[in-house]
């Protein structure tokens, strides 16, 4: 994937659940959208996370950028270049804020 940031805008986010996440190498993270249907975003690469009370949380949108200090902060704790890293959002839909942010290389989502 070249730019998940155009990618990240399509996943239906709005009004989905977040029902599960476990992290090994990846971060997957299953969720529920409004009609029901289960889907995982599987997050590759991850170097850096920062979660509140995720599990259970009704989203409204997911957003992806390239300039978060989480990026940097990661970087510097991994002593890895911050070269191709992302940061992954997702916002809760009732206090507008970002419930989880993750710092990786790219995602995937499977139905």
């Amino acid at each position: 994937m070249t730019n998940p940031a155009e990618d990240f805008a399509t996943v239906p986010l709005a009004d989905a659940q977040v029902l599960e996440l476990s992290l090994t190498e990846d971060l997957c993270i299953r969720l529920k959208d409004w009609k029901e249907k289960e889907f995982t975003l599987i997050f590759e690469g991850v170097v850096g996370l920062e979660l509140f009370g995720v599990v259970g949380e009704d989203l409204s949108h997911g957003t992806v950028d390239s300039t978060d200090p989480l990026i940097q902060r990661a970087s510097l704790a991994i002593e890895e270049p911050v070269g191709g890293l992302w940061c992954f959002a997702l916002w809760s839909a009732w206090s507008n804020k970002r419930v989880i942010r993750i710092v990786a290389r790219d995602y995937k989502k499977e139905d």
